[in-house]
């Protein structure tokens, strides 16, 4: 009876804690203009973006923590309004620690993406941890394009590639 009770108590304490998290997100996204100033809201437009959420130990962000899962949203943008958004998973946040973080939002297309840069959230003695990038100022002002390979430069490394070969034919 006593082992059974002592089981009942544990259960209950393990029950009725809860892990500390954050919930973090973006604030308003808008879609990549030309040049990759911001044009119209996401919550307006269609099209599904990526935000990864990038955590920290240290406020140069070089102590990185790594989570099993929560750290992205792919959504679609007109489903979840112009914020991506999610709560941390996998990794036990400390009560009074201060956590830093970093998001990376990509266009589902692959050509554009912001990075914001670090922002903190200090764990409560209850609840979990809040990071809003665009609050504390983190969120970057436009798009930046994502470089591709020119066409020009693949051409000349095939161009090398059948000289080199033609020469030691020979």
């Amino acid at each position: 009876m006593k082992k059974l009770m002592m089981m009942l108590v544990f259960a209950l304490v393990a029950g009725m804690s809860q892990a500390a998290a954050i919930s973090w997100n973006t604030g308003k996204i808008y879609t990549p203009g030309i040049g990759g100033v911001f044009g119209a809201a996401v919550g307006t437009t269609t099209g599904t973006y990526l935000a990864m959420v990038y955590l920290y130990t240290d406020a140069g962000g070089v102590n990185g923590i790594t989570l099993t899962g929560g750290n992205t949203d792919s959504s679609t943008a007109s489903a979840f309004g112009s914020v991506l958004n999610s709560d941390t998973v996998g990794y036990n946040f400390l009560v009074g620690s201060t956590y830093y973080g970093k998001v990376v939002v990509t266009t589902t297309d692959g050509n554009w993406k912001m990075t914001s840069g670090l922002a903190a959230s200090t764990i409560p003695g209850t609840g979990n941890g809040a990071l809003n990038f665009t609050t504390a100022g983190a969120m970057p002002s436009q798009w930046t394009a994502v470089p591709e390979p020119t066409s020009m430069a693949l051409l000349a490394l095939g161009a090398a590639a059948l000289g080199l070969r033609r020469k030691l034919r020979k």
